[in-house]
């Protein structure tokens, strides 16, 4: 496989691999403004084939292009045949965007004209609505934008389209459809975390020997040689951090680790909780490490994940320690501590 690497701050990235910090490598220029990088990629037909792939917001490299301006790299996947329609889901998480928008609608909203003319001249839909019922017009910035976006609507919709395609926004009526569309996006994650009625998710499961003892141990050995190098960071969670490191930045088993949590863990969670394994997406992945004494972490406060679903797998025999367990406050069997054995899940 060709290698494409990268110099920058004494640090060389590699980007030969399928995956780069975990996201697919494609992804991973994209949402990094890598113009000449992305563009070389897409000469691989490895990464070619994966040109539609999303991340965990359901958002494909060609969104983040768009969404940064980075024409070139947008046109080049336009090239690459990128599906310029796929449309993205929600982030509800600092930034409270709504989902179902478009390549379009990204580029419009950040007054990006020359990639919103690239996106137009590849049949890009100005009347897409995103789940707030906005099309690409209502978010624009830039009068340019919205001129050639309204030129567009008009062609396609004739003397009078729909009044939402023609009348650009106005300041004081954006700052409150803003307001609105944060208070719904916060309101439709609250209710996909919300289990309250479903009670098969009140349920907690074991399931045993996803990975072998000899597979633990090899994964332990993989750590520690980084570890022993960079360390482990207790930075990544604000509200309950973790002594941890990714599971990405371990290279020697990211991607096994990744494949067997889609491939084994993924269709177990999914039969135990009645649903698609195909519906199911890694949010964050790490190797997290406690211990006892001198000042280290020896646990985690109770606390809820801000996933649906969440699952750990023990890479330590039972022998080699003393307490431990994950604690369940409410379930269905109500409050308990599990402690499943090496390789457990």
């Amino acid at each position: 496989m060709e290698v494409i690497a990268l110099e920058e701050e004494g640090e060389e990235r590699d980007f030969s691999g399928v995956w780069m910090k975990g996201q697919r490598a494609l992804i991973y220029c994209a949402i990094m403004g890598l113009e000449d990088e992305g563009i070389q990629l897409l000469k691989n037909k490895t990464i070619l084939a994966q040109i539609d792939e999303k991340d965990n917001n359901d958002y494909t490299a060609l969104h983040h292009a768009a969404n940064l301006g980075c024409n070139r790299l947008t046109e080049a996947l336009i090239e690459s045949k990128a599906n310029i329609h796929s449309k993205t889901d929600q982030i509800a998480s600092t930034l409270f965007v709504p989902g179902g928008r478009t390549a379009l609608h990204l580029a419009a909203e950040n007054g990006s004209l020359d990639t919103v003319k690239s996106l137009l001249q590849a049949k890009a839909k100005v009347d897409t609505r995103d789940w707030e019922n906005e099309v690409p017009l209502r978010l624009a910035r830039g009068k340019k934008v919205q001129k050639i976006l309204i030129q567009r609507a008009r062609e396609l919709h004739g003397p009078k389209p729909d009044t939402d395609l023609i009348i650009p926004p106005d300041e004081k009526g954006a700052i409150q459809r803003e307001k609105i569309r944060i208070y719904n996006t916060k309101s439709r994650r609250f209710k996909r975390l919300d289990i309250s009625s479903r009670r098969v998710l009140h349920k907690t499961h074991i399931f045993p020997k996803i990975w072998g003892k000899e597979r633990c141990k090899w994964i332990q050995r993989e750590l520690l040689k980084v570890t022993s190098k960079v360390g482990w960071t207790n930075k990544r969670h604000r509200q309950y951090s973790t002594v941890d490191i990714p599971v990405y930045d371990i290279p020697s088993v990211h991607s096994w680790v990744r494949t067997s949590i889609t491939t084994q863990v993924f269709p177990l969670m999914a039969k135990a909780f009645d649903l698609k394994a195909e519906s199911l997406r890694i949010r964050d992945y790490f190797f997290v490490k406690y211990e006892a004494g001198n000042g280290n972490q020896s646990g985690l406060g109770l606390h809820r994940d801000g996933s649906l679903l969440s699952c750990n797998v023990l890479l330590n025999e039972r022998s080699e320690f003393k307490g431990g367990g994950t604690v369940f406050k409410e379930s269905s069997k109500g409050p308990h501590t599990i402690l499943a054995d090496i390789g457990y899940s």
